[in-house]
């Protein structure tokens, strides 16, 4: 986040996985602001091959060069935010380096944070759960 997030930009890294606010407040925009922050993903996608950002119950959005994706996770009840935007991030890197398509992916990976959350400490505590949570991630195509 902030200048570190800021000059991490500038070496236009192959994945950020930064969340709405973080974005914002590295490009000087609104968080308030949806469409000013996915016209910022867009950008910076021209350079950066995977722009993941997340938004905290309202989702993730995934910017990448074959397609935009906005994942819905299910409602969980939540019981702890800590770790859940690193698990999300690996969860995408877990898929990108396995070869997986776009949306198994996305949904997987939007599974183990919407996990992380109803849980304290960290890991995939429950197979059975995942796949429940999996199966109930909704993935939108985000026009570009």
């Amino acid at each position: 986040s902030g200048a570190a997030l800021r000059e991490g930009l500038a070496l236009s890294p192959w994945l950020i996985k930064p969340n709405e606010e973080e974005l914002a407040q590295a490009r000087g925009l609104d968080p308030a602001d949806a469409r000013a922050l996915a016209d910022e993903a867009r950008r910076l996608n021209a350079r950066i091959e995977h722009v993941v950002m997340s938004q905290g119950a309202a989702g993730v959005s995934w910017f990448s060069p074959a397609a935009a994706w906005h994942a819905q996770p299910p409602k969980v009840r939540v019981v702890s935010t800590v770790g859940a935007g690193d698990s999300l991030l690996a969860g995408m890197l877990h898929g990108l380096l396995a070869g997986w398509p776009a949306e198994r992916t996305l949904t997987h990976a939007t599974a183990i944070a919407a996990q992380a959350v109803g849980q304290i400490g960290f890991g995939i505590t429950d197979r059975a759960q995942l796949a429940e949570l999996e199966a109930a991630v909704r993935l939108q195509p985000l026009s570009q």
